[in-house]
């Protein structure tokens, strides 16, 4: 198969892909991560995360450019049972044709993830088959998502932050593989994607859970960099519009009234009551007057303690900071590369 044909191909599968990715997350995170059928709908978009992630190293490669924007993926919303049976039919579709494209391939690298991507198809198709079967009638004839408890201004603002975010990772992905012959940068640059979409999960998921609709994944506009040094400088100018957004949405009222943390003098400027159910006719704590964030003065007034132990100088204060406020996060920066000395031949933490 020519070069170009075989880029062709592979793009359409990676539209494929892409597409039971969002899928299989959306379905998931309407369910709940904590339930059994939630749960395992988002370990299977993991899973078509690698494919994804296998086709697109491959492109990168021969040289093509990776095509980012997902397929249309099909299925019945009537119930459960119409969304499962349509993801069964979707997976089962894959087996031969991933098989088919197999046969076309001479390399046998690539021979091996079509044949691989076919197989676990086949066990995908299987795995919605049987949760499918534990499903109580009236499950089955339900439909995933909850009633509405967030303000439709509110649902606005995070499925803003979900597109850009969305954006941000597919912008480091399309980087990591095009330029992955730069050696360990085109890896440090996926770690990146892969934070992006631990970020884009914390904004989805009340999306989903609380707002009870499916969170939209419409990517904006994909740069696609000529070189290593403009994708950096690319990711460089995101992250800094991104960091003015999250200044913006810290402060609003809803963000405030939802993040539920509970500042104790004991366990610090984290704790989250998950539950706690009494019938004693118990007199409420005041309210704490006096500062105890350990986070800000704990090593006095030239900053946290974790600041001044660090030996790599790979903590540092921000600058503008007023120590005598609390904090939930720690009022420093942290420079990786510095944590670990590299000077010597094994390397040395800084703590």
């Amino acid at each position: 198969m020519e070069k170009l044909a075989l880029i062709e191909m592979l793009n359409r599968d990676m539209a494929d892909e892409h597409a039971a990715i969002i899928r299989y997350l959306a379905h998931g995170w309407m369910e709940g991560e904590d339930t059994p059928l939630g749960s395992s709908l988002i370990s299977i978009s993991r899973e078509e995360m690698w494919h994804m992630h296998w086709l697109g190293m491959i492109i990168g490669e021969l040289g093509g450019e990776p095509n980012l924007t997902p397929a249309p993926y099909p299925f019945d919303p009537t119930n459960r049972e119409t969304i499962l049976k349509s993801y069964v039919k979707y997976e089962e579709n894959l087996i031969p044709h991933y098989n088919g494209e197999a046969d076309k391939v001479d390399d046998p690298h690539i021979k091996r993830v079509l044949q691989r991507e076919a197989w676990e198809s086949a066990g995908h198709a299987k795995k919605f088959t049987r949760k499918m079967g534990k499903l109580s009638p009236e499950e089955r004839a339900g439909k995933p998502g909850h009633e509405n408890e967030l303000p439709e201004a509110f649902l606005e603002k995070l499925q803003a932050e979900v597109t850009g975010k969305y954006t941000e990772m597919l912008q480091h992905i399309r980087a990591s593989w095009v330029f992955q012959k730069n050696g360990i940068m085109g890896w440090r640059i996926m770690d990146q994607a892969m934070k992006k979409m631990r970020h884009l999960a914390h904004l989805s998921e009340p999306i989903a859970e609380d707002g009870g609709i499916a969170p939209q994944f419409n990517p904006g506009e994909i740069v696609k960099n000529e070189t290593l040094e403009s994708a950096l400088r690319k990711a460089i100018e995101d992250l800094t519009v991104a960091h003015g957004r999250h200044d913006q949405m810290r402060s609003d009222s809803e963000v405030k009234k939802l993040s539920g943390l509970v500042i104790n003098p004991r366990f610090g400027p984290r704790v989250r009551y998950v539950s706690a159910i009494t019938e004693l006719a118990l007199e409420p704590d005041p309210l704490l007057t006096e500062k105890i964030c350990m986070r800000g003065k704990c090593g006095g007034d030239t900053g946290p303690k974790c600041q001044q132990k660090c030996g790599n100088n790979a903590l540092k204060l921000r600058p503008d900071v007023d120590l005598d406020e609390i904090f939930i996060d720690l009022p420093i920066t942290f420079e990786r590369f510095s944590c670990i000395n590299m000077s010597s031949t094994q390397g040395r933490f800084g703590c």
